[in-house]
């Protein structure tokens, strides 16, 4: 595990970590609904499919590979504009949000913009609200949060809020 001095070195690994793991894998847009179920069961505990955290942090890893190969080919999207991202929203929201349901908390977002996405998709219909793009980078940005948070990088302090 890296050891990161700030929140920004955090994210930069994390988006870094995924988008190596894009280089690797081939696009695959029918990850989307495994990962949807696996993280409902997660969230839910069914003891009958007892998923551990590791093994949510890899279904949001996944779906964060899947939505930047999407990314990837829809528009030029560079992984400092997806770190940049991430720091303005962290700026806004601060850690509340997040540490305060944890993963689960993170599994909820998640399964929301995939639930999104898919409806989306399967209608054919523009998006009325944000742009299907928006989407995902959200599942990147979640899947992300969720490697700082096993990390431990999440907690640190932004570069410029820590001045």
């Amino acid at each position: 595990m890296t050891k990161h001095y700030s929140w920004d070195a955090g994210a930069e690994s994390a988006v870094a970590h995924l988008a190596q793991f894009a280089a690797e894998f081939q696009r695959d847009d029918g990850v989307f609904s495994p990962v949807f179920i696996g993280l409902g069961t997660y969230v839910n505990a069914d003891d009958l499919f007892d998923i551990t955290d590791q093994t949510a942090v890899q279904l949001m890893q996944r779906a964060g590979v899947a939505a930047l190969h999407i990314l990837y080919e829809t528009e030029p999207f560079a992984n400092k504009t997806i770190v940049e991202t991430l720091i303005k929203k962290q700026h806004d929201y601060g850690h509340r949000n997040i540490l305060t349901f944890g993963l689960r908390g993170l599994a909820v977002r998640l399964c929301d913009k995939i639930a999104r996405m898919e409806n989306l998709t399967k209608r054919g219909s523009e998006a009325q609200n944000e742009a299907l793009t928006d989407t995902y980078l959200d599942i990147v940005g979640y899947a992300a949060l969720a490697l700082m948070l096993e990390d431990g990088s999440f907690e640190l302090e932004l570069e410029q809020d820590g001045k």
